[in-house]
């Protein structure tokens, strides 16, 4: 499963090795092509790695559909010349770019947001296949959430090795509660400390993240648990 290789992310050392084993893990699974994108409020600012970088010669990474069309929800996009008759509505400009993709390799995709338009950076992982639609649902399709997962992670590596390491990493004791067991360690740490009622800036200090990949975790973990919302997952974690 996708999921027993998490921990080959966690186990890079430097940002190279990360998208490396990242792209290796992806291809045994038929996933031919991965980007991660991400851009400032504004659009500006890009933050582009991928296997098909031909797909952006004389395109802007900011006009790329995904950010446009895809990140305005947390919803999992089928990104693709193959889906682009579900999408009527995009504009011509947006067609062109997902056709020029079947060129370079993607046909049917994953477009899978990790911080939304309006957070102070935004964007997600777009992973692609050159498989037919009916191919990519059973294949690739059928394991979304699988797919979610590791993009969230890679996402908060990609965060862990662009930043500076803390001098002292602090580690959340968390008492064994039944309800948390199904949570990976760094999600039962901070929905742990969101229960107590730290915010989300108390939690990043004390677990050394972002704010940003807090908040990632946090939505793992409310749907892990089958909540909402704060108050929510302060019932289910303290019993009350």
């Amino acid at each position: 499963m996708l999921t027993a290789r998490l921990r080959d992310l966690e186990a890079a050392q430097t940002f190279d090795e990360l998208w490396q084993t990242a792209v290796a893990v992806l291809d045994a699974e038929g996933i031919g092509s991965v980007t991660y994108l991400t851009v400032a409020a504004d659009f500006s600012q890009p933050f582009l790695q991928t296997t098909i970088p031909a797909l952006y010669d004389g395109y802007a990474p900011a006009t790329d559909p995904f950010l446009h069309h895809c990140c305005t929800n947390y919803d999992i996009t089928r990104t693709g010349s193959a889906f682009l008759g579900d999408y009527p509505y995009l504009p011509e400009a947006a067609q062109t770019f997902i056709k020029r993709a079947e060129a370079v390799g993607f046909r049917s995709g994953l477009g899978i947001p990790v911080r939304l338009v309006g957070a102070p950076r935004f964007g997600g992982v777009n992973f692609g296949t050159r498989m037919e639609r009916a191919v990519f649902e059973d294949r690739i399709g059928s394991r979304a959430e699988e797919f979610r997962l590791f993009a969230l992670i890679l996402h908060r590596r990609v965060e862990d090795l662009s930043r500076p390491v803390a001098s002292e990493p602090s580690v959340i004791d968390v008492p064994p509660v039944p309800t948390l067991v199904a949570l990976s360690p760094r999600e039962r740490e901070i929905i742990w400390l969101t229960a107590k009622g730290l915010s989300r800036k108390e939690i990043a200090r004390s677990c050394s993240l972002s704010p940003h990949t807090v908040a990632d975790y946090t939505q793992a973990a409310y749907r892990k648990l089958g909540v909402k919302n704060r108050v929510e997952a302060t019932r289910a974690v303290l019993g009350i």
